[in-house]
């Protein structure tokens, strides 16, 4: 079952703490999405040169066209320079494209326009060239997030003090828990997605749906852990909740899949900033 888009609205911040790893170039990304702007129009000479924001792969360029292609499993490219190579990636200083992708995906998109474009760095984000910041009305009220079958919308009111909220362009999460699949190009139950070196999130805290119910400066943030527990490092089945009498949870996957009292009454986490 394929899962809704929700929209999500973030304090600038997150754009840069979102971690800092690089991905894999699967197969629908290079099948997909047009690279030509990264190769020189009039050059008829091959050369080989590099995706800024993906250090795990390069991209071919032939009289023009780009054709992307995935280094071998546990290398990365080597340097921003032409025809460099793949090295082993303890020996590649992959910062270089850390963030990369905010500064390229107004180029992507213009040649793109519908493409949707997996996050380099985070399983569960991805950018979507058909969403920005135009004509988009952010509803007043408090965000609803996501039900466990993948459906919602999360909204949030403006705020007062203008620049602390900002929409991001493009960018999309995936329903809690669900991941993002660059092989399907579509937001996937966690258990069909392999994230590679993308960050994979598995609490509800680790998604930003969740986050911005509480006005979260970052992802270490007491209240929304307070409401939505871990399961993070726990077997399937039923847990108390650390500090929370009566209170069980159920892990999936080391995912919180529901809260209830202990008389059996739910007040699963997904039902956004109004549970216990």
């Amino acid at each position: 079952m394929a899962m809704e888009k929700i929209r999500v609205v973030v304090p600038s911040l997150f754009v840069v703490a979102a971690g800092a790893v690089f991905s894999s170039v699967s197969a629908y990304y290079a099948r997909n999405l047009n690279l030509d702007f990264l190769c020189s129009p009039g050059e008829q000479t091959a050369y080989v040169t590099h995706i800024p924001w993906d250090c795990a792969g390069y991209v071919i360029c032939m009289n023009g066209q780009a054709i992307p292609t995935p280094c071998p499993p546990g290398k990365l490219y080597a340097s921003a320079s032409e025809n460099s190579k793949c090295e082993p990636a303890a020996q590649v200083d992959a910062s270089r494209c850390h963030q990369q992708i905010w500064n390229y995906i107004q180029a992507i998109c213009s040649q793109n326009p519908t493409a949707v474009v997996h996050d380099a760095e985070r399983c569960g984000q991805y950018l979507d060239c058909t969403v920005t910041n135009e004509n988009t009305i952010v509803s007043p009220g408090t965000a609803s997030a996501a039900s466990a079958s993948g459906s919602g919308v999360v909204t949030r009111a403006p705020s007062e003090a203008a620049g602390q909220v900002e929409m991001v362009e493009y960018l999309l999460e995936c329903p809690y828990p669900g991941l993002f699949s660059t092989q399907t190009g579509t937001c996937q139950d966690f258990r069909a997605v392999t994230c590679g070196e993308r960050e994979e999130p598995k609490a509800p805290c680790d998604y930003l749906q969740y986050l911005q119910i509480y006005d979260c400066n970052g992802f270490e943030c007491a209240a929304c852990k307070q409401h939505h527990p871990s399961c993070v490092g726990l077997p399937n089945g039923q847990h108390p909740v650390p500090g929370r009498s009566g209170v069980i949870m159920e892990c999936q996957g080391e995912r919180t899949v529901n809260i209830f009292l202990a008389t059996r009454q739910s007040i699963s986490p997904l039902v956004g900033a109004s549970g216990v």
